[in-house]
C-alpha cells in the first residue's frame, strides 16, 4: 500500500475510536447524573429478577472481556518478537478469529431474551404479589323460541 493510504487509515481509525470514546463518556456521564436509569437493568417491569436479561448481560461482558484480553496479549507477543523489533515499524495487533461456537452461544442468549420479551408482551399485566383471576367464560345469551314453549 502507499504510505499516504496507511496514514489515512490510521487517522480514520483514530477518529472513529475518538467518536466512540466520546459517546461512551456521554453515556457514562448521564448514568452518573441519573439521566439514564439502570434500576431495572436485570429485572422485569414488576421488579422481579429476569434470568434472560442477566444471562445476556453476563455473556456479553464475558465474551467482550475475553476478546479484549486476547487482543492485548497478541499485542504484547508482537512487541516482544525479535523480527518486529528489527523492523522498527509500528506494531498493529491482529484481531482474533471468532469461533462459530462463541457466536452461536451469544446468539442463543440474545434469542432467549427476545423470546422471553415476546412472551411477556403477550401476557396480561400483573402486579408484584397479586394474581389476577382469569376472566369469566362468556356464555351465549339464552334464546327464547318456539321449542321451549308448549
Amino acid at each position: 500500500m502507499l504510505p499516504s493510504l496507511v496514514i489515512l487509515e490510521e487517522i480514520i481509525g483514530y477518529l472513529v475510536c475518538g467518536v466512540v470514546g466520546v459517546f461512551a463518556l456521554i453515556v457514562l456521564w448521564k448514568m452518573y447524573k441519573g439521566n439514564i436509569n439502570l434500576d431495572l437493568l436485570v429485572s422485569e417491569k414488576t421488579g422481579g429478577a429476569s434470568m434472560s436479561r442477566f444471562q445476556l448481560l453476563i455473556f456479553t461482558f464475558v465474551i467482550a472481556l475475553s476478546f479484549f484480553l486476547i487482543v492485548v496479549s497478541n499485542a504484547k507477543l508482537l512487541q516482544t518478537d525479535a523480527n518486529v523489533k528489527r523492523s522498527g515499524g509500528p506494531v498493529m495487533p491482529l484481531l482474533p478469529d471468532i469461533p462459530g461456537g462463541v457466536l452461536g452461544l451469544l446468539g442463543i442468549s440474545a434469542s432467549s431474551y427476545t423470546v422471553s420479551k415476546a412472551i411477556q408482551t403477550n401476557m396480561p399485566p400483573k402486579t408484584l404479589g397479586q394474581t389476577t383471576p382469569p376472566p369469566p367464560p362468556s356464555q351465549p345469551p339464552l334464546q327464547q323460541g318456539a321449542a321451549g314453549q308448549s
